[in-house]
């Protein structure tokens, strides 16, 4: 079982300046530490944008996941975007682009003796013009 529930909602591209952002969102129902994200990937119409040096953006400050994951410092909220950056390449066509996007949950205060690990998986395809939502 995969828990997806808002991980990529239907407006989690839009563009920007010099590409696209991509807003992946925590698929859990309480705020977990960085550190307990792990193996984060995202392809955006099947070409794997990086995110362990990719661009990241959290809560308007830009960061790198290796650095918030890495760091034990901070929470990632309920409702918070990870927001990704895009090449501007990668998007074949606005109006309907395939997002996928995964990572492994390792909840603490759930499995006992070591943490149980929940993997959260989504593959849709989103509207990216500026028209759309």
């Amino acid at each position: 079982m995969a828990f997806n529930s808002g991980f990529i909602r239907e407006d989690a591209l839009r563009g920007a300046d010099d590409g696209y952002v991509v807003s992946v969102r925590l698929p859990w129902m309480r705020a977990l530490p960085w550190s307990s994200i792990g193996d984060l990937t995202l392809s955006v119409d099947g070409t794997p944008v990086p995110t362990a040096g990719g661009r990241i953006v959290v809560d308007g400050v830009e960061r790198t996941y290796g650095a918030l994951h890495d760091g034990g410092q901070g929470y990632w909220g309920v409702g918070v975007p990870l927001q990704i950056a895009v090449p501007a390449h990668v998007v074949r066509d606005p109006s309907a682009v395939r997002i996928e996007a995964s990572a492994a949950l390792s909840i603490s205060y759930l499995g006992g003796d070591s943490p149980m690990v929940v993997p959260a998986f989504v593959d849709r395809t989103v509207d990216a013009t500026p028209d759309a939502g």
